[in-house]
């Protein structure tokens, strides 16, 4: 029994449990914990870099693959903004040399708490490589450093053991051009972090320049490959592998349940870091190897200057409370030398005392056997680590009489659905008289099963859970009881199956899990007959099927029903196409995968941001300019048919300028139509809306890409456009005016005839406006073809057209009109001949060519002397003369 104890102090101490494996593994550096790099501007452009890696100084990692001693040299690189190399950079002068002295191990127990114990095998060290650079040129630049690996047993992240990384820092023109130096972490960050305890480790950094600092958590990045584990320099010489320019890739979570807002998984007080103090508070749930990214920003007036980052491991392990714990038997028969166990855990220093509270005999061994001078009870005590500042003291008491029996049994449960076997087998033992007799009571739930054989075997309900009691008696009438509780219901093998999901062409193991000890499996169809009596068939199916089987334990006394299901999966294809807003930097990604399972997981390919990633199915990123980006869409850690796909998307400046021009599509005297055409800057050519507002001399609105629009009153007309794209972008010009003159051809009536006797011809557009301008066509006839009122004298009936242009308003207006000139047949007018004679009258005569004409005869004066008569006759009385006129039916 124990004794109520004297505590004087609880021991708080973490345990790392280490599994060993037998899996063989190829010799990989999985030794790398965590690293950083930093600068300082020293002047003339000179650069110290300096690179801490953090690394396993133990001779053996966890998996037992040794671990590879210290790099004695280590490579960077420097790169423009561009990602190529900075110039004038070559193999040897990126070279950094470890130095010696500088090499450090961190304190386990960091914190400095007097009752924390680390086990031994726990040992971290810091490897300092520095160099000064001369760095000249313009424009910022990066620092790069990559190794491989991490150690293969990290929980939270993907792939760890072939997992390198990255560590970088960017030098912007800015921080160059106020000779900055980044800040520097201070404290180390701790080795171990207990599980469900509260962790607060401040991480404060420093910086010479007194900027502001502000502290966050990021992603760390992946690095070299486990085939090159430490990259090098371009160009890389005898085949190594060159270290790679920014953009770098981010490490996956294990998600879920881990990411970074989860680095150590999900917690009431996750991983945080304070923004202005650095300093870092958890309470850890989950035991294991994690890593985690913590980075500090340096700011000076607002402005970026640096980023620094530290990408550590964190150990969490159990902590334990100091518990001096003795293991000894409570009763002994016939044997006074008693052998006693000490299952204290975590002290290093211990005092017996055989016979308490008498101080003699002791022993300052950690187990120890003592042989006492009678039969008696005697009281124990144990004190762990009596000297320090945490004490803890353990009691025990025992009885020693003359018996040398032991009871001692084992059992094991064999678990059906309904039932369970209980198989009971004694290990009792006597050295000096055989064991005679066994009372096994097997009490669960108010029941009580009783045997009396050596090695009994019970069906009890499952689930249950009680005590099994032995009581032996040997034959020198020694008696022992021991009593342990069990538990059923633990290795029910129904228990162990469940659901497989395989992407459809694999193959699915139905038990996975393995085979449960005492059990035989029978499947039933469509499991293949040959497989029907394994534990763990294989089977292939193309849709999801149900297989049954029939579970028997220990020697057919209890049994077991169910079956596995297999959900058949369809393989992804993953596809997305980019949808950008109207400034083009805002993309909306439109997922176009098939049979993706929800989660998916993107990288939007911004190195500007750590947390360029997201879950969503159709994410929205704001991206800080244009330029070419490489997105990568990935199926969620947990999906059963994986697939990845990288695709690139350029983004360029998009332009919507609304602008329009117009023409007179007609002219008429007192009216004029306005055509208007669209004229719009649109770099995506996708303007699919118009709205045009009208005022002034014509209130109208439309939606016509072109409209036309007619007025009949001269002034001001006000318009504006509005365009809007398939994108919703629109753009309004600024409000345009033109003025409407009106053109009015009072004596240029359109198709109109007009009378041009021969050799007289006839005058066009009498009074014309000579304000316009005017073209007439054809010219044969005319006296002008570019006046207003030209004289018109054709040989025939000729149509004459004018073109006549007002060119006082906005556009040029113009109006066509026609007038034909009629031009009669000639008469042919002929007299007789001049006429000498005596007689004292004679007859004068007239012919035509064209009929019917009218007559008139006239005489010297100008009289009419004769009507409509093709001959006159005339009284002869000296020389006198004559005119005959002949007029057609047109005048």
């Amino acid at each position: 029994m124990k004794n109520p104890r004297q505590i004087f102090r609880h021991l708080l101490l973490a345990i790392l449990t280490i599994a060993g494996v037998s899996i063989a593994r190829p010799l990989l550096a999985t030794h790398i914990i965590g690293g950083e790099l930093s600068y300082q501007y020293l002047g003339n452009d000179n650069y110290k870099i300096v690179l801490l890696l953090y690394r396993n100084c133990n001779p053996e990692n966890t998996d037992g693959t040794p671990v590879v001693q210290s790099d004695k040299v280590s490579y960077i690189d420097i790169f423009d903004e561009n990602g190529n190399q900075w110039p004038n950079m070559n193999h040897d002068s990126l070279q950094m040399t470890l130095i010696q002295e500088s090499v450090d191990t961190i304190p386990n127990n960091i914190a400095g708490d007097p009752c924390l114990f680390v086990p031994p095998g726990v040992c971290v060290e810091v490897n300092r490589y520095e160099k000064i650079y001369k760095i000249q040129g313009p424009g910022g630049f990066y620092v790069v450093y990559q190794r491989c690996c991490r150690n293969w047993d990290i929980v939270n992240i993907q792939q760890p053991n072939t997992t390198g990384t990255t560590y970088w820092l960017y030098v912007s023109p800015l921080a160059r051009s106020l000779n900055n130096s980044s800040p520097k972490f201070g404290a180390y960050p701790p080795v171990f972090v207990c599980v469900n305890r509260d962790l607060n480790h401040p991480n404060p950094a420093t910086d010479i320049d007194g900027d502001s600092l502000a502290y966050k958590l990021y992603t760390p990045f992946v690095g070299a490959q486990e085939n090159a584990a430490q990259p090098v320099p371009f160009p890389p010489p005898n085949g190594n592998i060159a270290i790679t320019p920014p953009p770098f890739t981010n490490v996956t979570w294990v998600n879920p349940p881990y990411n970074q807002n989860q680095m150590l998984g999900p917690s009431s007080n996750p991983l945080t870091i304070d923004e202005h103090t650095g300093l870092i508070t958890a309470q850890p749930h989950i035991q294991g190897r994690f890593v985690v990214g913590v980075l500090v920003e340096e700011y000076r007036d607002g402005d970026l200057l640096s980023v620094v980052r530290r990408d550590f491991q964190y150990e969490v392990g159990e902590c334990a409370k100091l518990d001096a714990q003795i293991i000894a038997p409570d009763a002994q028969c016939d044997d006074l030398k008693v052998n006693f166990q000490n299952a204290t855990e975590v002290a290093q220093n211990f005092v017996w005392f055989f016979n308490w509270p008498n101080p003699n005999p002791t022993s300052t061994q950690k187990e120890t056997t003592y042989t006492y001078p009678g039969p008696g009870t005697y009281t124990i005590a144990l004190v762990a680590e009596p000297i320090g500042a945490c004490v803890d003291t353990g009691f025990h008491e025992i009885l020693l009489q003359l018996n040398s029996l032991t009871a001692d049994f084992e059992f094991n449960t064999y678990d059906c659905t309904n039932q369970s076997v209980l198989v009971l087998h004694d290990l009792s033992v006597d050295t000096v008289s055989p064991v005679v007799s066994w009372h096994w009571e097997v009490n669960f739930g108010g029941t009580t099963l009783i045997s009396s054989i050596q090695n009994p075997v019970f069906q009890i309900p499952n689930p249950s859970s009680g005590t099994i009691k032995l009581t032996v008696v040997s034959q020198n009438g020694c008696e022992q009881t021991k009593i342990v509780e069990f538990e059923s219901g633990g290795n029910n093998p129904i228990d162990d199956l469940d659901t497989v999901s395989v992407c459809l062409g694999s193959i699915a193991q139905l038990n996975p899990n393995g085979p449960t000890t005492g059990f035989t499996y029978a499947w039933g169809p469509p499991v293949p007959l040959s497989q029907q009596g394994l534990p763990n068939p294989s089977v292939s199916p193309m849709v999801n099927t149900t297989y049954p089987v029939t579970i028997t334990g220990y020697n057919n006394l209890c049994q077991s029903t169910g079956s596995v299901t297999v959900e058949v999966f369809q393989p992804v294809n993953l596809a997305f196409t980019p949808d950008t807003d109207c400034d083009a930097t805002i993309v909306h990604f439109i997922n176009q995968s098939l049979n993706a399972p929800p989660g998916v997981f993107w990288d939007f390919g911004d190195t500007n941001h750590v947390a360029d990633v997201s879950t969503l199915n159709n994410p929205t990123w704001d991206y800080p300019a244009f330029g070419s980006y490489t997105v990568t869409l990935m199926t969620p850690p947990n999906a059963v048919c994986k697939d990845t796909i990288q695709q690139p998307i350029l983004l360029e400046q998009k332009t919507l300028d609304a602008d329009f021009s117009f023409n007179y599509s007609s002219c008429e005297e007192g009216m004029v139509t306005v055509h208007f055409m669209d004229e719009t800057n649109n770099s995506e050519d996708d303007t699919n809306n118009w709205f045009w507002t009208f005022g002034g001399v014509a209130n109208d609105t439309s939606t016509l890409m072109n409209p036309s629009i007619t007025i009949n009153q001269e002034g001001w007309l006000y318009l504006t456009l509005a365009v809007k794209t398939s994108e919703n972008c629109t753009d309004t010009t600024a409000t345009d005016s033109l003025y409407i003159d009106l053109t009015k051809l009072p004596n240029l009536e359109d198709g109109s005839e007009v009378l041009g006797c021969l050799s007289s011809g006839v005058t066009l557009n009498p009074g014309g406006d000579t304000s316009l301008v005017y073209n007439w066509s054809p010219s044969f006839g005319l006296s002008c073809t570019n006046c207003a009122s030209p004289h018109a004298n054709p040989s025939q009936t000729t149509t004459y057209t004018a073109i006549v242009s007002n060119l006082s308003g906005a556009d040029t207006c113009t109006i066509s009109r026609t007038i034909t000139v009629n031009v009669p047949h000639n008469i042919n007018l002929v007299a007789s001949n001049d006429v000498t004679t005596c007689d004292q009258t004679t007859t004068l005569s007239a012919t035509v060519g064209l009929l019917p004409v009218d007559f008139a005869w006239f005489n010297s004066t100008g009289a009419q002397v004769g009507g409509d008569n093709d001959s006159l006759e005339v009284i002869v009385s000296g020389l006198e003369s004559y005119i005959v006129l002949a007029t057609d039916h047109e005048g």
